[in-house]
């Protein structure tokens, strides 16, 4: 039984929730400009605006209507708005349910995808979260739709569909995809964060931005923008931690909340945190909460295909210095979570930041290592304890970075193989090139190269294209390149024509090397 005083003290904390809860859309910031909806959002907002119209009985006698609802604009969209910038993607938050949603939809024309069954009639096909059809996890709960859905045709222009479910043991909805002239909105019900038993988290619905604020992760990434106007500006910006606003102006990041928590709840936003401190923050500015969280984090519970999603989302934004992003990963001691059990070369050159390509910077970081370790570091798989554990990484990205790597003792002698390799795997000059140029010193105004003999065989490598008709093959070809039965004049005049079958191709090989060496020099005098 409590106590009087612990009766009390829960009363009171009650009524402050209560009152807390009453007052929450008094406190917002007026932004001018506000932020005004492109066109594909318009149907969108005025589906939620006329929400309340929607009637959720038949009984003539007694309408029941839909509360009205509220839509948000969230995230990192409001952020960019705020800085000034242009925003990438569009989140929307709702005190909506998933199945509200897709009703306020469903009743503004939004229609499903659709598939044939075995008799080949169509039928509703909208979830697309994944989690519906693998056979070795639990089934997972259906949408509990109070109406028939419509189905997408040929022309439909709006279409909805469930994108995202929790890891609890229904596979909750929470998510719906909205997608009009093939531009994706994601919409998720407002929530609390993730209750977690046995490894199983489910997410608690809730109908305001302040307790939904409380789960997310940054406060710039935590700010709401209401949608009231489907054609003019919104202007009304909630700001429950009373610091996005700010934070979003100074480039400074700091968890919601206490950062441990924050990376308790999902350890990827260590390297989130470190992404969007190089991207908004000064380098010696790092919030000193975040600076002594990071640290205390492994990343052993995060998937390796998101550690390396995650730390090449930093390599190629536009906005993030190379040199600096990689120096916080290695102070960190992250970058070794990316390529474990290698070699990491911590210094990028400045040049990397006006030359963004994200297989430079790998080849780059892992040069002082032989190149099975690179092939073994980069490979699709990888081992741990008794498992082969997926990386993400993929073989094209694997064998970009072995080939620059190859380059740094480029050869004559290997010349064939060297065209062959780069025809196969797309690379282009510019991009053998500003590989080479990375290697340049730059002192002030002046850059020299630490091996100029190497960089100018390489560049002139870059620019070589050799011409086919020069080579031999073992019989002659005709001027459309067609096979004329003739022995090539090259081999009779070799005396090898009567040579075995089974030898040919080392012949020819050997002729051919020598061929491509001349041409590449008689073309580079």
């Amino acid at each position: 039984m409590k106590s009087f005083k612990e009766f009390v003290n829960q009363k009171n904390t009650i009524l402050e929730s209560e009152e807390k809860e009453k007052n929450w859309r008094k406190e917002y910031v007026n932004l001018d400009p506000g932020f005004t909806p492109n066109s594909n959002m318009k149907s969108i907002i005025q589906a939620f605006l006329d929400s309340g119209n929607i009637e959720l009985t038949n009984d003539l006698s007694k309408k029941v209507f839909m509360p009205k609802k509220s839509l948000y604009l969230v995230g990192g969209a409001v952020r960019d708005i705020i800085r000034g910038e242009k925003p990438k993607d569009f989140d929307i938050a709702t005190n909506a349910t998933p199945e509200q949603i897709a009703l306020i939809l469903n009743n503004a024309g939004f229609k499903v995808p659709a598939k044939a069954d075995k008799d080949g009639q169509l039928q509703p096909d909208y979830d697309r979260s994944g989690k519906h059809d693998q056979k070795d996890v639990r089934k997972a709960k259906e949408m509990n739709l109070s109406f028939k859905p419509k189905l997408q045709q040929d022309g439909d222009h709006k279409i909805w569909y469930l994108k995202g479910r929790d890891s609890s043991k229904d596979n909750k909805p929470f998510v719906i995809g909205a997608v009009v002239n093939g531009e994706e909105f994601e919409m998720a019900t407002f929530r609390k964060d993730a209750k977690t038993v046995n490894g199983q988290s489910e997410v608690d619905f809730v109908d305001n931005p302040l307790e939904d604020a409380e789960r997310r992760d940054f406060t710039m990434n935590a700010m709401y923008i209401e949608l009231t106007k489907a054609d003019g500006e919104n202007k009304k910006l909630y700001d429950p931690t009373k610091k996005g606003y700010s934070d979003a102006h100074e480039g400074k990041i700091r968890a919601v909340g206490k950062a441990t928590k924050r990376f308790e709840e999902d350890q990827l936003r260590v390297l989130r945190a470190v992404r969007f401190h190089s991207r908004y923050g000064s380098e010696n500015s790092m919030d000193q909460e975040l600076r002594e969280a990071i640290p205390k984090f492994t990343l052993d519970t995060v998937a390796l295909e998101r550690i390396r999603e995650e730390f090449l989302k930093g390599l190629d934004d536009k906005n993030i210095d190379p040199s600096k992003y990689v120096k916080i990963y290695a102070q960190f001691r992250l970058l070794s979570k990316v390529f474990p059990n290698v070699s990491l070369r911590t210094s990028v050159p400045t040049q990397l930041k006006n030359k963004r390509d994200r297989f430079l910077a790998i080849a780059w970081i892992l040069q002082d290592n032989p190149i099975e370790k690179v092939r073994e570091v980069l490979n699709g798989t990888r081992t741990v304890g008794d498992q082969d554990i997926h990386t993400g990484w993929s073989t094209h990205e694997k064998e970009v970075v072995v080939y620059l790597l190859k380059l740094k003792e480029f050869d004559l002698d290997q010349l064939e193989s060297f065209l062959r390799d780069k025809k196969i795997l797309g690379l282009s000059k510019d991009q053998i090139k500003r590989w080479v140029e990375l290697f340049d010193v730059i002192d002030g105004s002046q850059i020299r190269s630490l091996k100029p003999v190497w960089s100018q065989n390489v560049k002139r490598f870059a620019e070589f294209e050799p011409n086919q008709k020069e080579l031999v093959s073992w019989h002659k070809k005709d001027d459309d390149g067609n096979n004329t039965g003739e022995v090539h004049p090259e081999i009779i005049r070799r005396n090898m024509h009567n040579v075995e079958p089974q030898l040919r191709s080392t012949i020819l090989k050997d002729i051919n090397k020598e061929r491509l060496k001349n041409m590449f020099n008689s073309n580079m005098t």
